[in-house]
């Protein structure tokens, strides 16, 4: 019979890249019996890459009742499934992680993010009860981290935070998925520009709008879902607002589609703590998302991304904050359609090649080994 694998959120959607189709589907795909706890009212449902979904049947109002009896739901459902392997998502789940390691069973947690220091920008916590929060979680998190038989991490910035703590710490990145058949041809004599993704202030994208004043022509393509309440309508108050096409949330199927129609994508991320600053960060996706639909990249000067858009010549860099050096490399850029061609072709080689699921999955693979045969002996 083949060994069952239980990943859990209470947080994530069902059909979520990261969990279900990139480490849950390689897993169904390498033999393993995959069952994926969700949080939601959808039902259960055996998918078609294999992967078995499990739903509490639940939809909450307020954060913390998912973070209570959301999470408590998930725990109930995993421990029916007495699997020999546990793989947890979700900071709020990781006290039920150490249940599931007191009751004997290998838990790997998969650190998404930076999660020290996160809770210090939790709107939904008081202000004055932040920083003791903070202290309370940091405690409890390092003593968790010993419990895990393995960390997964995102970027290689997490690495020493987590690695006095936990011996064994796998990156496992977010390269994309890719279909080495699909198209990439663009429209690079267009003066559009594109982002696809949660429209936020982190994304920068205020200086992008105040960068194409100068030039009536370059239009910025905005697709996705907004983010923070108030900061659409600070967007739509700017003077130039009307150089946004604007298409909100559209099926994923339509997204390549639309940037097919556009010569250059944007991914200028301010510096934070979960980019670790000026190094950055490789497990946001958004850069390999454009690299892969075959656009010239301008982003943030991030260490990380340097090595990439300078060893494969796919991309401007720029200050994030530097209005006037991003309206140069837009210019370049929309007045140069040969060479959007050049950066955009080998901006999609570099993902086929170095930067794709396929170099992460074996890494995956590798671990699960590890952590089973461990358990095993």
């Amino acid at each position: 019979m083949s060994e069952k694998v239980c990943h859990l959120t209470s947080v994530h959607r069902r059909y979520d890249t990261r969990i279900y189709e990139k480490e849950c589907g390689s897993l169904a795909r390498a033999g393993y019996e995959v069952v994926l706890i969700v949080n939601d009212e959808n039902g259960g449902e055996t998918a078609d890459n294999g992967v078995r979904i499990v739903s509490t049947g639940l939809s909450f109002k307020s954060k913390r009742d998912r973070m209570t009896k959301g999470s408590r739901a998930v725990y109930e459902l995993a421990l029916k499934e007495d699997a020999a392997l546990y793989h947890i998502h979700d900071p709020e789940l990781i006290p039920y992680g150490l249940k599931l390691i007191k009751k004997g069973y290998p838990v790997i947690w998969d650190s998404h993010e930076e999660y020290m220091s996160l809770i210090d920008r939790k709107e939904y916590i008081p202000g004055a009860m932040r920083r003791p929060a903070s202290l309370a979680f940091r405690t409890f998190y390092r003593h968790a981290l010993r419990k895990f038989s393995a960390v997964v991490t995102v970027t290689p910035g997490q690495e020493p935070l987590i690695r006095d703590y936990c011996k064994s710490v796998t990156m496992v990145t977010n390269y994309p998925i890719v279909d080495p058949e699909a198209s990439c041809e663009h429209e690079y004599d267009s003066k559009k520009i594109a982002f696809a993704g949660g429209i936020s202030y982190q994304w920068d994208h205020r200086e992008i709008i105040e960068a194409i004043a100068e030039d009536p022509e370059v239009r910025y393509v905005l697709l996705g879902p907004v983010v923070g309440s108030n900061y659409m309508e600070e967007l739509r108050a700017l003077p130039n607002w009307d150089q946004v096409d604007y298409l909100g949330k559209i099926p994923h199927s339509e997204v390549a589609g639309v940037l097919r129609q556009c010569s250059v994508g944007m991914a200028l991320l301010k510096p934070s703590n979960n980019t670790f600053g000026k190094q950055g960060t490789i497990g946001n996706t958004k850069i390999f998302e454009e690299m892969e639909a075959g656009l010239p990249v301008i982003c943030t000067d991030f260490d990380l991304w340097k090595d990439i858009v300078g060893k494969y010549s796919c991309g401007i860099m720029v200050d994030p904050e530097d209005i006037p050096g991003i309206r140069a490399a837009i210019l370049k850029l929309t007045s140069d359609p040969e060479l959007c061609l050049e950066m955009g072709q080998n901006g999609r080689r570099a993902i086929l090649e170095e930067y794709n699921w396929g170099t992460q999955e074996k890494i995956l693979l590798d671990l699960y080994r590890r952590v089973l045969d461990t358990a095993k002996h």
